[in-house]
């Protein structure tokens, strides 16, 4: 799953999140939320995979010693990811701020890249941004 598609999914709406197009503040989903017991109906969630459903769940815990920190989030497996960090880049790159990627990771993902015989983070970062 690309970002594109992860950042369709999972909104940040000023304080609330926003799944699939709605927020859950006027949904049944943030009663799920709030109670700790949010499900992923076979629609929309059936093409998302476990490595980002784990996150989400992570990210939704009501008990703020369960949820994941800023740190933990992006060193879940979901986000260690070629494609991942080349789509982060790219909205970064168009947001001209970075805030989400990290200038540390650079030489591992040029690293990678080269090892892998992998395009320019710039050529591939949310495909190609159509």
């Amino acid at each position: 799953m690309c970002f594109d598609q992860f950042e369709h999914k999972l909104k940040i709406d000023y304080n609330h999140f926003s799944l699939s197009g709605t927020l859950l503040s006027k949904n049944p989903e943030g009663d799920q939320i709030q109670n700790a017991s949010f499900m992923y109906p076979p629609n929309p969630w059936k093409e998302i995979s476990q490595e980002a459903l784990d996150l989400i769940s992570n990210l939704l815990q009501v008990k703020m010693r369960k949820r994941f920190t800023v740190d933990k989030s992006l060193a879940h497996v979901w986000l260690q990811d070629y494609q991942t960090w080349c789509d982060l880049r790219k909205l970064e790159e168009q947001v001209g701020h970075r805030y989400i990627t990290h200038e540390s990771d650079d030489d591992r993902w040029e690293q990678f890249r080269k090892d892998k015989a992998l395009k320019l983070w710039q050529d591939i970062g949310m495909k190609g941004s159509e």
